[in-house]
């Protein structure tokens, strides 16, 4: 069987409604919309008949979709609805010749595609073919006893008092003589009246056994498919409920709601050995609980909803202002990339990933929340924190076994996101600190990356961190990467200064790991000074900004050491001696001098209470 659904536009008036611009609050929604797509109880009006389709059987579908002088084409629209269901978007085709007086003349484009398919072998078993309307909306009573007799048998639906619907049936053997009767007496023919369906639905009754359908016009099945359906009668009858026709299958989708999934991820801090990790050196890095990111997923009431919602959160994507100034004030302080792409980006891997393991993800879908507190473009590792917390709670949503997605393949998904869908500069540490929570040394040796694909990880002790470090961050940080370096190209082409550099890192970070471990603070202060004068001298000052440098310059007189977290923005300290008893006047000294020039001071909040 080979079905074709003709999207191709009938001028209804609800749709004419819309691009006149006839609208309210409750219509905004629906404007852009074809009728197909409309939503009957939350979901498009095609849908139903997709779903009804699917469950009795997995033959050949086609949706064609055409054009009319109210609305502009509606290709894309379908073309999305197409993956959404799991439709092949191929199989969505524009004609775009359907600006036709008579509505029901559209349904010749889709004809014609049906029995092209059929002669050029689409499907090696075609016995029927099926035209239906994009806002056939399955009726059990009418589709269980609307059945072909056999050979040379066809079947229309309509109404009672005559009027034609676009739901044609026919055998597969009429394929050849239907074909030469639409492309030599209708496609060419000027005759206008009876419309070329009907004079098509009279060639049939000569010449096969046809079968006639007819529905009493008080059937919800005619008004839903009406051309004179208005806006106003659409939103007060249809919206939120499904008609009589589809009670059925309502039935099935009981509500069995679940609890929500709550997936925190924390910012981090690069505590020594960057930024060496994107050049397969050594580094250890701590989550802080300081600021963090969340996303909650709530799961759909129905257990066969399988949408995909993410809810636009209002101050990490604010889409609404007060007055037109305030766009500038948000853009200026929060810039112009949210979290949504960063999602979309997640949802891409996760699904290629899934599906390249045989994961089932047909289970109900979920709304999408998310917050976070993470200060921005300062190397916190905000965007990350936001990719990975998502991608742990779609883990935990789709029931994900740990024997399919493991740990250490975590921050391979997360960096896959934002680096090769997005197209972000970015390197391991953030997203493997913040996949496994707390502290963690990572060596990213070569060979080892190259054989494995990830590098060797070692979760160190929860509170190994020594107490009183600090990190103090730019008020009003700018994008980062804004001054250009050329050091990955130079690692790249075996630069002895570069690569001399990224091995002096690595051996800082092993020498700071034995620190950590023995808490030896005066130790780990110095290296982390080294760490800072190396990436210094490799980058230039340029590169490093003045309001980084001048944070290091402040913290360095008050006695404390001093090094970047991430690439700029925020330093992280620690003051030098094991003296207690000045170590409070010390820093107390520092913070003031820090907040003076408008920095931001803070403690690091580190330990269990960091874990994801």
């Amino acid at each position: 069987m080979i079905v074709i659904v003709a999207a191709t536009h009938r001028s209804l008036r609800a749709e004419v409604d819309l691009a006149a611009a006839k609208l309210d609050p409750d219509s905004l929604s629906l404007y852009g919309l074809p009728k197909g797509l409309f939503p009957l109880d939350g979901r498009p009006s095609l849908t139903w008949w997709w779903r009804h389709h699917t469950a009795a059987s997995a033959e050949p579908v086609c949706v064609v979709v055409g054009t009319d002088r109210h609305v502009s084409s509606d290709f894309k629209q379908y073309e999305r609805w197409a993956m959404e269901v799991g439709l092949d978007p191929e199989r969505v085709l524009s004609t775009g010749t359907s600006d036709q007086q008579d509505p029901m003349d559209a349904v010749l484009d889709a004809l014609r595609l049906a029995l092209k398919l059929a002669q050029t072998g689409e499907s090696d078993s075609v016995s029927e073919i099926t035209i239906l309307g994009d806002d056939f909306v399955p009726d059990p009573a009418v589709t269980g006893s609307w059945r072909l007799s056999g050979p040379n048998s066809a079947s229309v639906l309509d109404s009672s008092d005559g009027r034609p619907l676009l739901a044609l049936k026919f055998h597969q053997s009429l394929a050849s003589a239907v074909l030469r009767f639409v492309e030599q007496e209708l496609l060419h023919s000027d005759v206008t009246t009876p419309t070329a369906f009907e004079r098509l639905l009279v060639w049939l009754d000569k010449n096969a056994s046809l079968h006639r359908q007819r529905l009493p016009q008080d059937h919800p099945l005619l008004l839903w498919m009406s051309r004179s359906l208005s806006l106003s009668d659409y939103l007060s009858i249809w919206r939120h409920r499904v008609p009589t026709t589809t009670a059925a299958t309502r039935q099935v989708a009981a509500a069995d709601p679940l609890q929500p999934i709550h997936s925190r991820v924390c910012a981090r801090i690069g505590l020594i050995g960057n930024p060496s990790d994107g050049f397969f050196g050594r580094t250890i890095s701590t989550v802080i609980s300081n600021f963090w990111a969340e996303v909650t997923l709530v799961p759909n009431a129905r257990s066969d909803d399988t949408t995909i919602a993410i809810r636009g959160n209002p101050i990490c994507d604010p889409f609404e202002f007060g007055r037109i100034q305030a766009v500038r004030s948000a853009t200026a302080k929060d810039g112009y990339d949210g979290a949504v792409r960063l999602f979309l980006a997640t949802m891409s891997v996760f699904v290629d990933y899934c599906l390249a393991q045989g994961v089932d993800l047909s289970r109900r879908g979920a709304s999408v929340l998310y917050r976070t507190n993470i200060p921005r473009q300062v190397g916190l590792a905000g965007s990350s924190a936001l990719v990975t917390a998502f991608l742990k709670a779609l883990i935990a949503h789709y029931a994900v076994p740990e024997s399919v997605l493991p740990l250490h393949i975590q921050p391979n998904l997360a960096l896959s996101a934002e680096r090769d869908q997005l197209g972000i500069a970015a390197g391991h540490q953030d997203r493997v600190v913040q996949a496994y929570g707390g502290c963690v040394f990572m060596d990213f040796d070569k060979a080892h990356m190259t054989t494995h694909g990830y590098g060797k990880y070692e979760q160190l002790p929860p509170d190994i961190v020594p107490q009183g470090l600090w990190m103090a961050y730019v008020r009003q940080p700018k994008e980062s990467g804004k001054v250009h370096n050329n050091i990955k190209s130079r690692f790249q082409q075996g630069d002895p200064q570069v690569i001399a550099a990224m091995s002096r890192f690595a051996a800082i970070a092993t020498e700071a790991r034995e620190a950590l471990l023995a808490k030896n603070r005066p130790a780990l202060a110095r290296l982390m000074d080294s760490n800072f004068d190396q990436r210094r001298e490799l980058y230039g000052d340029a590169v490093i900004g003045p309001q980084t440098l001048r944070m290091i310059e402040l913290a360095r007189a008050h006695g404390h050491a001093a090094k970047l977290s991430g690439s700029g923005g925020c330093v992280i300290g620690l003051r030098r001696d094991a003296d207690e008893s000045t170590a409070a006047e010390q820093t107390r000294k520092l913070r003031l001098a820090l907040e003076r020039e408008g920095f931001v001071f803070c403690f690091v909040r580190t330990g269990s209470e960091a874990n994801p």
